[in-house]
C-alpha cells in the first residue's frame, strides 16, 4: 500500500522526509490563487544494487547465476555483466529458468533487457536481446566465451531472472 510520509506547505524549509521502502513519490499540487517561488529538493539513498560491474564465471563447466535480487524486484539503473569462460570450453549454452523484466512499449521501445554476446565483451556479435516475461530460447556461443549484459532504466523493476550455463569441453 501507499503511506503518506508528509504533507508540506508554507515558506519554512521542512525537515527531511524518509522512506524505508526504497521508493518515494513526490506530488506537487497548487491552486488557482497566489503564486510563490516554488521549491527545490534533493535526495540521497542508501543500500546497494544486487549486482554491479563485471563478474567472471571461469571456475566450473556449468553453473547458475541471477540478477541476485532473490524475491525482491531488481534495482533501477543497473548495468551488470557476466563473462562466462568455463575451463577448456569449446562452446557455452545459456538457459533461463526465470525471466521477468519490464515489458517493451507497444512501439517496440525496450527499457530493461538482457543482451547476450558471442565473445568476451559488448563489441562481440549479439546473440540476442531480451525483455518482457517470455523465457528466451537456449542460446549457444560459437566459441569458448559468452558475455551477458543486464541493463535496467530509471523506473519499473520486475522480479528479475535466473540462468544456467553449461559448456562443451575439449576432450
Amino acid at each position: 500500500g501507499t503511506t503518506l510520509l508528509g504533507d508540506l506547505s508554507g515558506t519554512a524549509i521542512p525537515s527531511s522526509v524518509v522512506s524505508n521502502t526504497g521508493e518515494m513519490l513526490v506530488i506537487f499540487v497548487s491552486d488557482y490563487a497566489a503564486t510563490y517561488n516554488g521549491f527545490n529538493a534533493s535526495y540521497t539513498s542508501t543500500g546497494s544494487a544486487y549486482c554491479s560491474n563485471t563478474t567472471t564465471l571461469n571456475t566450473s563447466d556449468y553453473g547458475t547465476f541471477t540478477d541476485n535480487s532473490g524475491g525482491n524486484n531488481y534495482c533501477n539503473n543497473l548495468d551488470c555483466r557476466w563473462l562466462i569462460q568455463p575451463p577448456q570450453a569449446t562452446t557455452v549454452t545459456l538457459n533461463f529458468s526465470v525471466f521477468d523484466l519490464e515489458q517493451p512499449d507497444a512501439d517496440g521501445t525496450i527499457y530493461d533487457y538482457i543482451e547476450i554476446f558471442d565473445g568476451t565483451n559488448t563489441s562481440a556479435p549479439s546473440l540476442g536481446k531480451f525483455s518482457g516475461s517470455n523465457l528466451p530460447p537456449a542460446i549457444t556461443s560459437t566459441g569458448p566465451s559468452m558475455y551477458v549484459q543486464f541493463s535496467s532504466d530509471i523506473s519499473i523493476a520486475k522480479q528479475g531472472w535466473s540462468a544456467i550455463y553449461t559448456s562443451t569441453q575439449n576432450t
